[in-house]
């Protein structure tokens, strides 16, 4: 199993620091807990694959602001 830390930051908005995200990986699967703002920046950066996700859990508000506009862009 691999655990990568793709931001920890709180939920307000910081330049430093990415909102959480963490993605977990085993047997070639990944999911992505929490999907704070700047996460896709950090997500790419650890050479992770988008195609590998399994699945994605987050609260309902983050899904709508951080997390569909990436996932459905073409």
């Amino acid at each position: 199993m691999r655990i990568t830390f793709c931001g920890t930051g709180a939920a307000s908005l910081n330049a430093a620091r990415a909102g959480a995200a963490i993605h977990v990986e085993q047997d070639g699967a990944g999911l992505l807990l929490d999907c704070g703002p700047g996460w896709l920046e950090r997500f790419l950066g650890a050479r992770l694959e988008p195609e590998r996700l399994e699945a994605v859990v987050v609260p309902a508000n983050a899904w709508h602001r951080w997390v569909w506009p990436v996932l459905s862009w073409p």
